[in-house]
């Protein structure tokens, strides 16, 4: 099922945002910028349906997402940072239905991100950096269950949307020797009419925030947090159609989190760095058609940067 990976789809723009204010950051010393970034981070995500659906027809049990994003960078001279995003999903999820535990997996490349973003207004400690772009359908939405070959999986299984989606953001900082502090509002707007399995996936309005304390040894003490609302599906998946197990995606759907982290990080050189993060969460709900509620239990990331 798809809530849990609808829950995670912000940790895309969070990264996002997060290199953004990397490199509008770096803008204050333009002379030492290298025109060429890259990065890959590695995510895991641990879930645990914490709430059935309102009529107790399932629940969701253990749920994992591992995710890697790669990008790529280029600093133009004019400001403008161009990002190309990849992403590749590996999904598990555990339903429970009539006593039993029905597991499901799927895997692949997401849907690509190209994106441009730029510093819009520095003033002290205080910046304001905007984006936009544009996510490309090359994941697949034709993801099935090898052991009914004839119906495809719900849409939380599936590796993207099937639309050409733009991407808008405008993300606000405060930054301090002492502390960091920054919110980011975004939108994920799709286009066209339906994808070619007959659905569109709704819009997407979400509101990131965090604060940052880092210590002189590396480590970073972090609580973050977002709200996202997300609109109905229009149309429904043409091999399986519309009923009770999948009713929720066609009524929009609201997520939030509070979550307390610890994060690290360390240059190797000038070039290259490493970073780890774990968080847990402090306090988080879900509001749809059905009641359900899968929470996150735990997360981890490793990553590493290079420029040149």
């Amino acid at each position: 099922m798809k809530l849990f990976l609808v829950t995670l789809f912000f940790m895309q723009m969070a990264l996002s945002a997060n290199d953004t204010n990397s490199s509008a950051t770096s803008l204050n010393t333009k002379a030492e910028i290298s025109k060429w970034k890259s990065s890959f981070n590695s995510y895991y995500y641990d879930f645990e349906g914490t709430r059935p659906q309102k009529n107790n027809l399932y629940e969701f049990g253990d749920t994992t997402l591992k995710m890697q994003m790669m990008t790529l960078q280029y600093q133009l001279d004019s400001g403008w940072m161009l990002t190309g995003l990849a992403q590749h999903y590996d999904i598990f999820v555990v339903t429970r239905l009539g006593g039993q535990d029905y597991k499901d997996s799927s895997k692949g490349m997401a849907d690509f991100i190209i994106s441009a973003s730029k510093p819009v207004m520095m003033s002290g400690s205080f910046l304001l950096v905007t984006d936009i772009g544009l996510s490309l359908p090359v994941g697949s939405i034709d993801e099935k269950n090898p052991k009914n070959p004839g119906t495809r999986y719900p849409y939380n299984m599936q590796m993207g949307s099937g639309t050409y989606d733009f991407l808008l953001g405008v993300t606000p900082l405060y930054l301090t020797s002492t502390y960091q502090l920054g919110s980011r509002l975004s939108t994920i707007v799709r286009t066209g009419d339906r994808n070619d399995n007959g659905y569109r996936l709704g819009n997407q309005y979400r509101l990131d925030a965090w604060s940052d304390f880092p210590l002189k040894n590396g480590l970073v003490p972090r609580i973050v947090g977002y709200y996202k609302y997300k609109d109905a599906i229009e149309g429904q998946d043409s091999s399986f159609g519309r009923f009770s197990f999948v009713e929720f995606y066609h009524h929009s759907q609201i997520n939030w989190d509070i979550s307390a982290a610890l994060k690290y990080a360390y240059s190797y050189s000038s070039d290259v760095s490493f970073s780890a993060e774990a968080g847990l969460p402090l306090a988080q709900d879900s509001q749809n058609y059905d009641s359900i509620v899968v929470s996150t239990q735990y997360y981890f990331n490793l990553g590493v940067t290079g420029q040149f």
